[in-house]
């Protein structure tokens, strides 16, 4: 609900921007705690466990793409990406800890051995990543396209038409986009670094340790990225029956 009243205002402060953000990944993280801990307990499949974490990032990131086309300032779009690397730097290296494992392990009773547990939050870190860089090109993709291509009129979201904010145009977002992808490859190295360094985990190797052992698995990625993109510009269509 709150999502609908976001995107349906024409101006938002960041204050405004920070809530919508931060409820999605409280939304997010929710539904993929529960459906990560259905498939772990009942239906025991990794796999699938992993095709439904991207799932809920691409759903998330989706989202969090769509939002800059609504801030009105290099501002708003500092603060709102300061958190979320702030967030991204911390939570990944703290949950892959011994006390937040040993804290899971008496809290829920998990199974998984730490090493498992690893190599689980690992594979988290990892489908993030791929959900941003995937929907940050689809992104500057779809806001160029919609922006000059004939269908403009039925993306009335992407015609940046806010009188009220004269620098809030299309070469705008597209630039603040740019700095904010950078930002978060940087940050996602200090992740994968640190994860490195003082976990004893290598992401990137370990991700394609399981991309080995579940070759399927591509496929049913690409498959679940193509899903979400065109689901999440079907929604944004405006139509005007006569």
């Amino acid at each position: 609900m709150y999502a609908d009243h976001y995107i349906e205002e024409t101006s938002q402060d960041t204050k405004q921007g920070l809530v919508y953000v931060y409820t999605w990944v409280g939304t997010i993280y929710i539904l993929d705690a529960v459906t990560d801990y259905i498939i772990e307990t009942r239906v025991r499949s990794y796999p699938l466990s992993s095709i439904f974490k991207l799932y809920y990032s691409m759903i998330y990131f989706i989202f969090y793409r769509n939002l800059f086309v609504r801030l009105r300032s290099y501002e708003q779009f500092v603060a709102i990406q300061l958190a979320s690397s702030f967030w991204v730097c911390i939570f990944h290296p703290v949950c892959m800890t011994r006390i937040v494992y040993r804290t899971l392990v008496y809290l829920f009773g998990i199974s998984k051995t730490y090493e498992e547990y690893k190599r689980q939050v690992g594979r988290g870190l990892f489908l993030r990543n791929l959900a941003e860089n995937v929907t940050m090109l689809s992104f500057l993709c779809w806001v160029n396209i919609l922006y000059y291509g004939p269908n403009s009129k039925i993306y009335p979201y992407f015609q940046f038409n806010d009188i009220s904010h004269d620098k809030y145009d299309h070469g705008y977002t597209v630039k603040a986009s740019l700095g904010i992808w950078i930002s978060e490859l940087i940050s996602n190295f200090i992740n994968r670094t640190i994860c490195k360094k003082f976990m004893g985990h290598h992401v990137t190797k370990e991700a394609l340790k399981d991309l080995k052992e579940y070759p399927e698995l591509i496929v049913a990625f690409v498959l679940v990225m193509v899903h979400i993109l065109q689901d999440m510009l079907l929604s944004l269509l405006v139509l005007h029956f006569a």
